[in-house]
């Protein structure tokens, strides 16, 4: 009786190696179909709404609600291909620009072809936020 119960804990410890963990929430990147956001925290990484756009209106809105929070330094690298990326309708440089944080309209375009438009949610607190665009995907 107690080979067998040991045998039967020896088999359940031996499965339990061959099968995969859970994947972890919090410690990869949020990636999408086309866009994955990398984050200074760990815990907050922000998201991204594929063609998505926000009104004037909306972006005014916002801007003023996030006039007083520290700004968060926004990069995008374009993987795979070439373009240029847009925030709110201006030119985002390859460097990076620091904005504030809540919603913006994102746009990657090469020359006329839009790579990539959509609404990313940049949440509070972080530091920098790296926004990895794949153009081939």
């Amino acid at each position: 009786m107690l080979v067998i119960r040991a045998s039967f804990i020896f088999a359940l410890s031996t499965l339990g190696f061959l099968v995969p963990p859970p994947p972890a929430s919090s410690a990869g990147p949020d990636c999408g179909e086309q866009v994955c956001l990398y984050s200074s925290s760990d815990e907050k990484s922000g998201s991204y709404k594929v063609d998505a756009k926000l009104s004037k209106k909306n972006r005014r809105k916002e801007a003023k609600k996030q006039k007083k929070q520290k700004d968060v330094e926004l990069a995008v690298v374009i993987l795979d291909g070439r373009g240029s990326a847009f925030v709110d309708g201006r030119y985002l440089p390859k460097a990076g620009m620091a904005i504030k944080p809540g919603k913006h309209e994102l746009e990657i375009r090469d020359g006329e072809q839009l790579v990539s438009r959509g609404v990313l949610s940049i949440p509070r607190r972080i530091d920098s936020m790296t926004v990895e665009v794949h153009a081939d995907r």
